[in-house]
């Protein structure tokens, strides 16, 4: 296998920028939607419904980019079946299940939010494999190792009986 350091590194380095411009476009954003909305000729309570859709979903975007920091973290320095992880890959499948829903609600009023909805909603799946695919794994190796310890205490109460 590859190194795969370097790629650990690199998403960190977008996760980190990713909650740079998160912050910067939380603040900016009621400019840009007043923008979008006269640009464009809608009506103006669009404005509205863009920002009672897109500021609920700040706090879990946010919780999203921290646990993948966190997991990121993790992968870095070579934890990788760890509780920690799996605890971070449910907080990025809760984060993009409660953002999926939210943006599906407020499709309702403004089309394009489905799509952002169902794009989020795949990501909650995705995790939430990838999560039980690390939680299966982490029961196997800790079973494995269960079972040799075992095994280790039979042979030697069994020497001990001669």
């Amino acid at each position: 296998m590859k190194d795969y350091k370097f790629s650990v590194k690199f998403t960190l380095a977008l996760v980190y920028a990713a909650m740079v411009i998160l912050v910067a476009f939380s603040i900016a954003f009621p400019f840009f939607v007043q923008w979008f909305v006269e640009i464009r000729h809608k009506d103006p309570s669009l404005a509205t419904t863009i920002m009672i859709v897109y500021y609920p979903c700040i706090p879990f975007a946010g919780a999203f980019l921290i646990a993948l920091r966190n997991l990121l973290n993790n992968l870095k320095i070579g934890l990788i079946w760890g509780d920690a992880n799996i605890r971070h890959l449910k907080v990025t499948s809760v984060c993009c299940l409660m953002a999926g829903i939210i943006m599906i609600i407020g499709g309702f009023k403004y089309m394009p939010f489905w799509i952002s909805g169902f794009a989020a909603m795949a990501g909650a799946l995705v995790s939430a494999v990838f999560e039980r695919v690390f939680s299966c794994e982490l029961y196997n190796r800790r079973e494995k190792e269960f079972e040799s310890v075992r095994d280790m205490y039979e042979k030697s109460d069994n020497i001990g009986n001669r």
